[in-house]
């Protein structure tokens, strides 16, 4: 006799079928990478319960406004506009080296 687990682990192609309603895997993707449920990663292959395939459908049913609760991860940040760094200034001209300059033609160059 197999002890079978309490729970059952699914792909988001088998979540996607299990909620049904318009659900697609590429939504249970999309809600796993960002952090906004609670997914289930083994291997670096991602993996959905029937709890967090609930949490899912949930988060969907709201909107897709957060919970209450934080959030399980922390989404990556947007670089503002104010943040992005400016190219810097060649240091060389203010040396009074003159910068290396691309020749015309040359190798690669079509008659």
């Amino acid at each position: 006799m197999t002890d079978t687990p309490a729970y059952r682990l699914y792909t988001s192609k088998q979540a996607a079928g299990r909620a049904g309603g318009g659900l697609t895997e590429s939504l249970f993707d999309r809600l796993a990478a960002s952090g906004e449920v609670e997914a289930t990663y083994i291997g670096g292959k991602l993996r959905w319960t029937d709890a967090q395939i609930a949490g899912a459908i949930a988060h969907h049913a709201r909107g897709g406004s957060p919970a209450t609760s934080q959030p399980f991860a922390v989404p990556p940040s947007q670089p503002t506009r104010a943040s992005r760094q400016q190219k810097p200034t060649p240091r060389a001209a203010a040396s009074g080296v003159t910068p290396l300059r691309a020749k015309p033609g040359g190798r690669y160059a079509t008659s």
